[in-house]
């Protein structure tokens, strides 16, 4: 029993949580400009891609690299295509296409 209860202050408590601010995430490579960007749920690679001004000349275009961090174990990469959803920390790589 807590203490509202016990002073017969609040029957039955509730609470409501809302995310102030998300971690942001990062696109590197072959974009126009690299850099970190907001995070938005349901956020995809290809709208990420995007925000960074979009895919340049040299770009490799069906596949990009997430490196995804766990709570308490180390980053590790994926292969991933444009419509993979984003986590927040997340860091972007779109390779280099080799001609």
């Amino acid at each position: 029993m807590n203490e509202f209860s016990r002073r017969d202050l609040i029957s039955i408590p509730a609470v409501a949580v809302e995310v102030q601010a998300y971690r942001p995430i990062f696109v590197l490579g072959m974009v126009e400009r690299s850099g970190q960007f907001p995070f938005q749920p349901g956020l995809t690679v290809q709208a990420a891609v995007a925000l960074a001004g979009g895919f340049n000349f040299r770009a490799v275009q069906d596949t990009v690299v997430v490196m995804r961090a766990a709570e308490g174990e180390p980053a590790r990469e994926y292969r991933s295509d444009r419509m993979t959803l984003l986590q927040p920390g997340d860091v972007v790589t779109v390779l280099e296409r080799w001609f």
